[in-house]
Order: structure tokens, then sequence, then C-alpha cells
């Protein structure tokens, strides 16, 4: 079973456990990650996580912005390795669910 899966497993025996969805954990993990992201130095401004909800897989994507403020262009993948972002997104993964 691939890290991934792993993962997708724990999701689905943790909102059991807890009594809520799977995709509620789903969007707290999200969350957590975009949030663990935006705290590196060289995060882009305009971020969003997505976690593939079959295979578990996780990004990060960016798009730059205008002098507005506003989105432009293509999104792009800026998903850093999970040894620079995992501990953090970890740990406010667990602050999230202690909230909930």
């Amino acid at each position: 079973m691939s890290t991934n899966e792993d993962m997708m497993e724990a999701l689905r025996a943790l909102a059991q456990e807890k009594g809520i969805s799977t995709d509620t954990l789903m969007g707290a993990l999200a969350d957590a990650l975009e949030s663990a992201y935006k705290r590196l130095p060289d995060a882009h401004e305009y971020s969003w996580a997505t976690i593939d909800p079959v295979t578990g897989e996780m990004k990060v994507w960016a798009q730059e912005l205008n002098e507005d403020g506003e989105p432009v262009g293509n999104e792009f993948d800026v998903t850093p390795d999970q040894a620079t972002l995992g501990r953090i997104a970890a740990q406010t993964f667990k602050q999230v669910m202690m909230q909930r």
C-alpha cells in the first residue's frame, strides 16, 4: 500500500471514529496543507491545496496576481516536498481537528 493509500485509509478510520465525513476531514487536511505552505518564505500569495479523493495525492497550486490583486494566467503546481511541509501541515491539521 502506498503512503497516499495509507493516509486515505487513516482518514476514513478517523472520520468513522469522530463521526464526521471523510470529505470534511479531507477539507480540513487541505486547509492545513494550504496554511502550512503559506508559512514558507517563498510561498505564492494566491495559492490553494487539493487532495484527490481517490488516490490521496496532495497538491498545492498557485496563480500569479495582477496589480489589482486578481489572479491572471494559468494555475501551476507549487507542491513542496513532504519533508519541507509535512511537520507543519501535521501540526496544523491536529489543531484544526481539535477545534471540530
